[in-house]
This record gives structure tokens, C-alpha cells and sequence, in this order.
């Protein structure tokens, strides 16, 4: 719900902020990986401008703990825009590092 609510602020920073901070994060999106979190974080500037980043929700989330410090979490992303509807599935990779739960691996299409 964070997420959601700070990229409907226009905020990617804070929308960035469950991603784990370090180099090793793997993003894989359509145009291919990038790797860690600086460099996700200037792909979404570079893709999003703030007059572009419409409303954002997400649903059909399915979450599975696989042990006690990772998690595997997948669903459906929607984005509207004024001048279109974009959507997509998603599959995130959790961790739990110094004891907060982070997102190392996003696989978003």
C-alpha cells in the first residue's frame, strides 16, 4: 500500500524505498536487467516523469513465504495514465536483511 500510495504522489524515491538498497537488486523488465539500486531507481525517473506517472494499483497478489527471511510474491500491476491504460504482471523476490523485509529481484512485464 506504501508503494501504491507514493507513486500516486508522484514520489518514485518513496516508491523505491522496500527495494533493497544495494548494488546487487535485480530489476528485469522488457528492455532487459538492470542491476542495482541507483540505477533502478534513474530508470523509473527516466521513464516516469511526474506528469506521466497516472494511478497506480495493484491486485491479483499472490504471496508465499518460502522460509523464515524470504518470500515470493507475484500479481497484476495497472497504470492509468490520461492517455492510456498500461498493465502487467509482476514477480517480486523478498528478503529480510537486518530485519526489515526488502524487495532483491523484480521481475515486472
Amino acid at each position: 500500500m506504501e508503494q501504491t500510495n507514493a507513486w500516486n504522489a508522484h514520489d518514485i524515491e518513496g516508491f523505491m524505498q522496500p527495494y533493497w538498497h544495494s548494488d546487487s537488486l535485480r530489476f528485469m523488465g522488457k528492455s532487459g536487467v538492470t542491476l542495482g539500486w541507483k540505477a533502478t531507481l534513474d530508470r523509473y525517473k527516466k521513464n516516469y516523469h511526474a506528469n506521466q506517472m497516472g494511478r497506480l494499483n495493484f491486485n491479483e497478489l499472490f504471496y508465499n513465504e518460502i522460509s523464515s527471511d524470504a518470500a515470493w510474491m507475484d500479481g497484476k500491476w495497472t497504470l492509468y495514465r490520461t492517455e492510456d491504460t498500461l498493465s502487467g504482471r509482476f514477480c517480486l523476490l523478498w528478503k529480510k536483511i537486518n530485519n526489515q523485509w526488502q524487495i532483491v529481484a523484480d521481475h515486472s512485464s
